[in-house]
């Protein structure tokens, strides 16, 4: 059985591929009928025509053939097989794309992407003339799991200990899920919100410890042991991003000490609590490398939101006027007023304020930036019409 790219996907590069190609004549010819162009975009149009021919060839000649003896991938420079005798079984790879995987592992897997016609008729004979090696390896994992007397006495034990484990890693990576998206869309009530994200990791590494290595940290494959590194990651990142989001720091030296006291106290907290959890990954570098950077992201935003959220100190105001605005726009759209010198700045400064305080601003007009002690002592400041 023959399966080629499926036709909408076609029709759609094949568009794409025209306009790449135009594009890549335009910028070729360009500085030969305009010399005041540069010829440096001769060597960009060329990039753009080989890339259309590229992508043009390869919905053009990729496809895949299945048969009893072996499985034949097709792209446009190359052709790979495997004989059924060699292919341990399939994995589910991004993007709902098959991986074959030989059964020496050290070679790389025949991908089937989800573009070829007919993908569901291509999935099913797949999955029924190989295994899920993902599966095997989780059932036999599970096998040893509940074969491990270091996680109960007894079979049944060990088995309601690894169903607590997942139920609880579950509903904890969901809370950390949501805690993340309300991070983002709609980040009040702001004290509730931030002491969610600074108890999350907390949480997770208790779980760690009560379950005595049957919970992971993280690892680079699908397993029968649940992870709760969803839960250290998404409030780490989103402490670090309200905080460069909701807090200007006016000196950053002063932020070194207390951001160093959190991070150790963080970082004494799953060294101990997590140490079983840390032994059972495959890669303990990797994870120790993962857990010092989330670490840092989550100390830099723990001290920050403690410094400013409870700051009572009487802030020092610098009535300075607007010399200028302009919009940053990119993955998120950051609105700025020039303002004259003040404190520290001896030129113009560009600040970072809403879209509401920006959209009722005017060159020339006359804002108010105060600058407060923080609670920490490391000084930041805000800004505000009146």
């Amino acid at each position: 059985m023959e399966y080629r790219v499926a036709t909408g996907w076609k029709i759609f590069v094949y568009i794409f591929a025209a306009a790449l190609l135009a594009s890549g004549i335009y910028l070729t010819v360009r500085p030969f009928i305009d010399v005041k162009h540069q010829y440096f975009l001769c060597v960009i149009g060329l990039a753009l025509i080989f890339i259309a021919y590229y992508v043009y060839r390869e919905v053009t000649i990729s496809k895949v053939t299945l048969s009893e003896d072996e499985i034949i991938v097709t792209n446009s420079f190359s052709t790979k097989s495997l004989s059924m005798d060699y292919i341990k079984g399939y994995r589910r790879g991004e993007k709902d794309a098959l991986l074959i995987v030989a059964k020496d592992e050290s070679a790389k897997p025949l991908q089937i992407s989800s573009y070829f016609e007919n993908y569901k008729e291509i999935k099913a004979w797949v999955q029924d003339h190989l295994q899920d090696v993902d599966a095997v390896a989780i059932e036999q994992e599970t096998k040893e799991i509940l074969a491990d007397e270091n996680f109960g006495s007894s079979v049944d034990e060990r088995e309601h200990n690894l169903k607590s484990a997942r139920k609880i890693t579950s509903l904890i990576n969901g809370a950390a899920i949501v805690a993340c998206l309300w991070c983002f869309i709609y980040p009040t009530p702001y004290k509730i919100l931030m002491s969610l994200l600074l108890a999350l990791p907390f949480l997770a590494f208790g779980i760690a410890w009560r379950f005595k290595g049957l919970v992971k940290l993280a690892d680079n494959k699908k397993t029968a042991y649940p992870s709760i590194i969803l839960t250290v990651m998404l409030p780490s990142l989103g402490l670090l991003i309200r905080a460069l989001i909701d807090y200007d720091l006016y000196l950053y030296s002063p932020l070194l000490k207390p951001a160093l006291l959190i991070l150790s106290v963080v970082s004494l907290a799953w060294f101990t609590l997590c140490k079983d959890a840390i032994n059972l990954t495959a890669n303990k570098t990797g994870v120790i490398i993962t857990l010092i950077g989330l670490t840092a992201c989550y100390a830099y935003g723990a001290t920050v939101f403690i410094n400013g959220y409870y700051d009572n100190s009487k802030a020092q105001v610098f009535s300075v006027q607007v010399k200028d605005k302009h919009i940053s726009s990119g993955k998120h759209t950051t609105y700025y007023l020039t303002v004259e010198q003040w404190g520290r700045y001896n030129n113009y400064e560009d600040l970072s304020v809403s879209k509401k305080l920006y959209q009722s601003i005017n060159v020339s007009d006359t804002v108010h930036v105060y600058l407060q002690q923080g609670k920490l002592n490391v000084p930041w400041f805000y800004v505000r019409r009146y």
